[in-house]
């Protein structure tokens, strides 16, 4: 069964290597907070406010569904766990890449939300493994994060099937605000302090002493929502484009403008980012929501595919042999940076010299024979396209691809098809392109379904 083409917009096609920083006086002239007078080089600071978000520790107070993600490449981040009085520590990475989406509204719980295409020549440099930082958690996500009006920047795949998912290399990326709510002194009532005593007041922790007044205070160099400062308005009057989205909550504030910190944020600009990096629980929605990855064509059953892939519904479905969507093995889990200390765009042409696709497929194990599921066997081709080669490059060497399997989310033993050893997929090149083709099948024992999660990098030999 083919799939389809892979390509990238021709916006990144191949160039010979053109940083364009923008001058030195943005950098010097971007300054903290509401009027601090440091400046800040967005080159090389790891924040933009004073008190970076990430040194307040969130308010969810060890929430599982967040869990910190120590992987090479990150630095340690101590953070003041005020309600607990401890420290804990979290991990800072820096990335590098595209933005790939920028909404105009605020998430539910109140941040800014974004998502980014990660640059693998980055992660090359600072020896972050791309497998470990794109999860398959990632891969699921990306297809309903990335609009489909972003398909001019980065190619969105849609698969026949829900066992099957394809993306780029996409993160997470999230601001949150300081909401004067989570941070009381005296809880409004009994209700809210029972709430707080569960989330907080775990066995795992110290006992909670009272919260003190100071920190109910936002910090002094955050931003209030309603602030002019974030609220520039069209001549109509009406909200500019790089406004606080109206749906924000005024009362709020935020540790720098999360729309225009350098300059106004949109698709397509390369950018710089440091933050908080951290692993969440799978986002497929409520019970009745399909899976975002495909349409709801009403081929298999909802509960199912979560189920199939170890998510909220149905954890014993999941690829590791039943650890459930709160351990932080879990492969459906997905790593995003949250919060974020800094956004910068370096470069509003810089372009991709090669196709970056990250390729997940799960197969049923036979345990459990059942009508809703799909057959045992799943059969997986794709085609990848190198960025078109910009005018005057040199003549092509030939494409080259490169494969790397991700070990921790694979079986290699359920490789029915692939190559020679069965150690990955078969890829054949083509004058223009590759094609990749994978054969997985399950096994009869229960939770050994077939899986394969493989990363492919495509380009232009010099």
């Amino acid at each position: 069964m083919r799939l389809g083409q892979y390509r990238t917009a021709p916006a990144f096609a191949s160039v010979a290597p053109v940083f364009l920083i923008f001058s030195l006086t943005l950098f010097s002239t971007c300054r903290r907070g509401t009027g601090g007078t440091g400046a800040v080089d967005l080159r090389t600071a790891k924040s933009i406010s004073q008190t970076p978000p990430s040194s307040i520790y969130p308010s969810d107070c060890n929430e599982l569904g967040r869990l910190d993600y120590n992987i090479a490449g990150t630095e340690a981040l101590p953070v003041t766990d005020w309600r607990n009085n401890l420290t804990v520590e979290r991990r800072r990475i820096e990335l590098r890449g595209w933005l790939v989406h920028v909404p105009n509204f605020c998430h539910e719980d109140g941040d800014a939300v974004f998502n980014l295409e990660v640059d693998p020549s980055w992660t090359d440099q600072i020896g972050v493994d791309l497998n470990q930082l794109i999860r398959v958690g990632n891969v699921l996500l990306a297809k309903g994060e990335v609009p489909r009006e972003n398909v001019g920047i980065t190619f969105q795949h849609t698969p026949a099937t829900y066992y099957q998912a394809v993306s780029p290399p996409v993160v997470h990326l999230e601001i949150y605000p300081w909401i004067p709510s989570n941070f009381p002194c005296a809880f409004p009532s009994a209700a809210a302090s029972a709430y707080f005593n569960a989330q907080c007041n775990r066995g795992d922790l110290p006992p909670l002493p009272a919260p003190p007044c100071p920190a109910a205070t936002p910090p002094p160099d955050w931003i209030a929502a309603n602030a002019p400062a974030l609220n520039r308005t069209a001549p109509n009057g009406s909200p500019g484009p790089c406004d606080l989205p109206p749906d924000c909550n005024r009362a709020y504030f935020w540790p720098y403008h999360p729309r225009q910190p350098s300059p106004c944020l949109a698709p397509g600009q390369y950018v710089r980012v440091v933050g908080t990096l951290i692993t969440d629980y799978p986002h497929f929605g409520g019970l009745n929501d399909p899976p975002k990855w495909v349409a709801d064509n009403g081929q298999l059953d909802d509960i199912e595919v979560k189920r199939a892939w170890g998510g909220a519904v149905f954890t014993l479905g999941s690829w590791l042999g039943g650890d459930d969507v709160y351990q932080q093995n879990h492969p459906a889990r997905y790593t995003e940076v949250h919060p974020v200390d800094l956004i910068a765009v370096l470069d509003t042409n810089r372009r991709s010299s090669e196709t970056v696709v990250v390729v997940a497929v799960l197969a049923e194990d036979g345990a459990q024979p059942s009508s809703r599921h799909p057959p045992q066997k799943q059969t997986f081709d794709l085609d990848i396209t190198p960025p078109a080669r910009a005018a005057g490059a040199p003549g092509s060497g030939g494409i080259s691809v490169v494969e790397k399997v991700d070990q921790s989310a694979s079986d290699l033993s359920t490789i029915k098809v692939g190559n020679d050893d069965k150690t990955g997929a078969r890829i054949e090149k083509f004058a223009d392109h590759v094609h990749i083709h994978i054969e997985i099948e399950g096994k009869s024992t229960a939770g050994a379904k077939g899986r394969f999660k493989a990363i492919y990098r495509v380009r232009w030999q010099d």
